[in-house]
């Protein structure tokens, strides 16, 4: 049997790629709860805090039984019962916050190490694993709220993340739609907002790149009374100084030298460099710190 439990979004059960009628909204929180404790015991009384926000009715134990009753019909042994609680046993792949929390662990760790086109396909495939705010169609005020905040914040995150990666890859004319999005539903994300302004500043619209500041001040200060941080503010003065630093081109490609092209002098012993020896030129000469490079044919 093949069961995969889906919580970043409305919480999904499906077995044998079947969608299953899971029930109620509580009975949902049960199978949310013991997926995001899988393969742990989970007491009936952490269970009742997951279902019932404040005070737990006399009934909860007799209701949560009824409720892993009809959870065990679909998905039969992977619920084990101890006493005093239950186990949901799951698989790898099995839960999507497993995956998704897998996928940005990998991006993370190859980044330094790895292409950033690999990068940016790994956490573009760990958001894939989202359909909507976490624990959809659960009970709120309960012990999952915390988990679900988490979750959603790790989301942005890696959003974010992923358009400093695409940034960096010179991507910001096509980032400038996701990040517009994401920003009218998140408005005081400071990092994004200065994603948007060098995207917008790297399209070579630096009065939009301005105004975005602009929207960014309002947000922050009609929602939370406060002006924007040292770094969006750096980012600001910068391009009001039409920093060239800002700008973004393509990298310097070094072509390697092939070792047979190696030759020592028949004379004298000494090394004779390869008939080839000139200058690549690269648009990245105009970026501080990007000077003319060498390459040996």
């Amino acid at each position: 049997m093949k069961i995969d439990v889906r919580l970043l979004g409305t919480v999904e059960l499906r077995v044998d790629d079947q969608l299953v009628t899971v029930g109620a909204a509580k009975r949902r929180a049960v199978l949310a709860g013991l997926a995001l404790e899988a393969n742990r015991p989970v007491s009936l009384d952490r269970l009742s805090q997951m279902v019932w926000a404040g005070s737990t009715p006399a009934s909860a134990v007799a209701n949560l039984r009824s409720h892993v009753a009809g959870l065990r019909r679909a998905v039969g042994d992977r619920i084990v019962a101890h006493p005093g609680g239950y186990e949901l046993r799951l698989a790898a792949g099995e839960l999507d916050v497993v995956e998704f929390l897998r996928l940005a662990g990998d991006a993370r760790a190859g980044r330094d190490n790895v292409a950033p086109v690999t990068v940016i396909g790994r956490l573009t495939d760990a958001l894939a694993q989202w359909r909507g705010p976490a624990g959809g169609g659960v009970p709120r005020s309960t012990s999952l709220d915390n988990r679900w905040a988490t979750l959603d914040e790790q989301r942005l995150q890696i959003f974010e993340e992923l358009a400093e990666v695409r940034l960096t890859v010179g991507e910001h004319a096509d980032l400038l739609a996701d990040l517009r999005e994401h920003l009218a539903a998140h408005p005081l994300r400071e990092r994004a907002w200065g994603q948007l302004m060098l995207a917008l500043f790297r399209c070579g619209d630096t009065p939009a790149a301005l105004s975005a500041y602009r929207a960014a001040r309002d947000s922050l200060y009609d929602q939370l009374g406060i002006e924007p941080g040292s770094e969006l503010a750096a980012l600001h003065r910068a391009m009001l100084d039409r920093s060239p630093e800002l700008g973004w081109a393509p990298p310097v490609v070094v072509e390697p030298v092939p070792v047979a092209q190696h030759r020592v002098s028949a004379v004298d012993g000494s090394w004779v460099a390869p008939v080839s020896c000139r200058r690549t030129w690269s648009p990245s000469w105009g970026v501080p710190g990007n000077w003319p490079m060498w390459s040996l044919r």
